[in-house]
């Protein structure tokens, strides 16, 4: 059995602090009969008291007490699965995986950058469905629509290219594949997001594919990724390394260019909008603002488990028992008993109403539960500004609150406003449980690397790892960091005019000089949402984190050993990835 609202137990030491105050009437009262002089006098002149019913009745107010205290804690026990629904709509994302794709003149390739947005998309998502689409010279479904987000970005790390075997780009086939994709029954609440170079090498018809995109009710965006000036497409041997530059029929080397025109057209015509993939990805942020303010529908989720609420037999029980005492009488039956009258059961409904709403003005008078509640609510549909004047309300409350100053810190970061953000994380420390703490670590992590402060960032993240060693986003983050830390230091010891022109560039570059897919996965830019869920309090303290390594190991020969497993699955991903190789039969533009 569990409690709904464990904190009303307290109200279970009201219970001796009943019996105290019961011993002392009585003693009370003995005193003031002592006063009179006479005891065996006074006890004749009682005879009609009952001493026994006088207990009786002491007993059944403690029991419909207790009860009642305990129908207020809302005692559950009993499970059932509900499923879980949410508001929001369904986007489709389109990925170009042809051999263009490969193309440098977006650092690293033009797939990593696309793959990139996507991820940023992702992580501000809320209450949406999302599926993946990825097309060359044909298209299929990679990942079909779900609510299930880490499971959408683990199809995303997968995409690759060559991972559709037909050469060739087709924009077309790709849209009708996603049109495939959405309920067809619905002619609204669809999005397909579209990101490629434009450059359609086959017979798909594009601009058609858009027009039966419309009659279904699909408005499409689209990202431009790569530049118009082109660059040539490199091809890779079987060890991985640059073996030369794709070459047409004629033995020219291709030169793949951005063709904004058809990817404007297509999105004027669905009433999308076009984006050029830029490295500070604001077209991001204005699609998800665009997405955000559409219509919602309700959608089914996962599945979750719920306790059956069984306050109902307590609430049964201390009412009888308060109704019970309140008609027995302690006078002995030589008197006649009280009778029950209209106004002597208007008597008991006032007495059991006004109980029930002395200690149900506790249950939903809790302003600080509700504020907060309501602020996780807000929260969770992407409206931060108003999850954090919820959060603010219940501040005022409770000023000291661990949770509530995390749940500000978490809002405060959505905005932006990242000193505000980081004052309310060092706060929520106070208070907090020591593996809760880890959370808060990370994101204290992930603000001090926003306001660009390496070393502070460096030091969160450690923190973070000393009580949860098993993060490994945070071990991510934390090298990641590091490195950018020994650029900025290598930066300042460049002469002092070169420093000066360049003075902006490094801030605008960081987000694009990962190494690799793995970086725009995981770096503290792209993955700092991820752990920034609001809980209420309950909820924190269910928390589960990883154990330290067993066995007596220490943290640095378990970090070795993930280091070292984590590049031996590299390097064998690398030797099976399949070497994209033209069919025989085909003819024509094969990227």
């Amino acid at each position: 059995m569990k409690f709904g609202a464990n904190y009303f137990l307290y109200g279970l030491f009201l219970l001796p602090a009943l019996w105290v105050f019961y011993k002392w009437a009585e003693k009370k009262k003995q005193k003031a009969k002592a006063r009179f002089g006479n005891l065996e006098l006074i006890c004749k002149l009682e005879e009609s008291h009952s001493v026994q019913k006088y207990n009786l009745k002491k007993y059944l107010l403690i029991l419909s007490v207790f009860f009642l205290i305990l129908a207020l804690a809302r005692p559950q026990w009993g499970t059932r699965l509900v499923t879980m629904t949410r508001e929001g709509i369904d986007i489709l994302i389109a990925i170009d995986v042809s051999a263009s794709m490969s193309a440098t003149d977006i650092r690293p390739n033009r797939l990593s950058k696309a793959k990139q947005e996507v991820n940023g998309l992702l992580d501000k998502l809320k209450g949406d469905r999302v599926g993946i689409v990825v097309f060359a010279g044909s298209a299929f479904i990679f990942c079909p629509l779900t609510m299930d987000y880490k499971a959408a970005q683990m199809f995303l790390d997968n995409v690759d290219i060559g991972v559709v075997p037909k050469p060739g780009t087709a924009i077309g086939e790709a849209m009708r594949t996603s049109i495939l994709g959405f309920n067809q029954k619905e002619k609204k609440h669809k999005v397909l997001i579209l990101l490629t170079d434009g450059e359609d090498t086959g017979e798909s018809d594009p601009l058609g594919a858009a027009e039966e995109a419309t009659k279904e009710g699909i408005k499409i965006y689209t990202i431009g990724v790569g530049t118009e000036a082109g660059e040539p497409i490199p091809i890779q041997n079987e060890g991985g390394l640059l073996g030369g530059f794709k070459k047409d029929e004629q033995g020219n080397v291709v030169l793949s260019r951005l063709d904004q025109g058809t990817l404007q057209e297509i999105a004027l015509k669905t009433g999308g909008k076009y984006y050029q993939a830029t490295t500070g990805e604001m077209e991001l942020d204005q699609i998800y603002n665009e997405v955000s303010g559409m219509e919602k529908k309700e959608l089914q989720g996962n599945l979750m488990i719920q306790y059956e609420e069984r306050y109902q037999f307590f609430l049964f029980l201390g009412l009888i028992l308060l109704i019970a005492e309140f008609f027995i009488s302690d006078r002995r039956k030589i008197i006649p008993r009280m009778p029950i009258t209209i106004g002597n059961l208007a008597k008991v409904g006032a007495t059991t109403l006004l109980f029930l709403l002395a200690l149900g003005g506790l249950a939903w008078g809790d302003p600080y539960s509700s504020l907060n509640n309501k602020g996780n609510q807000m929260y969770k549909k992407g409206d931060f500004q108003k999850a954090l004047d919820f959060y603010n309300q219940a501040g005022i409350e409770k000023p000291d609150s661990p949770e509530i100053r995390y749940n500000l810190g978490n809002s405060l970061h959505q905005q932006k406003q990242w000193e505000g953000a980081l004052q309310n994380y060092q706060k929520s420390l106070q208070g907090t449980p020591d593996m809760n703490q880890a959370q808060i670590y990370y994101n204290l992590g992930n603000t001090f690397y926003r306001l660009d402060k390496y070393p502070e960032a460096i030091e969160a993240y450690k923190k973070c790892l000393e009580i949860n060693p098993n993060d490994e986003d945070a071990k991510y983050n934390l090298e990641y960091t590091k490195k950018k830390l020994q650029e900025k230091k290598n930066q300042q010891k460049q002469p002092q005019s070169k420093n000066q022109q360049n003075k902006d560039k490094p801030k605008q570059n960081q987000q694009a000089q990962a190494p690799d897919d793995k970086n725009q996965k995981k770096n503290p830019q792209n993955r700092e949402e991820q752990k920034q869920n609001p809980q209420p309090p309950e909820q924190q303290n269910q928390q589960q984190l990883a154990q330290k390594p067993p066995g007596g190991m220490s943290k640095e020969e378990a970090d070795r050993i993930l280091d070292a497993l984590q590049d031996k699955e590299r390097d064998n991903k690398k030797k099976n990835r399949k070497i994209f190789k033209t069919p025989k039969s085909f003819t024509g533009k094969d990227w």
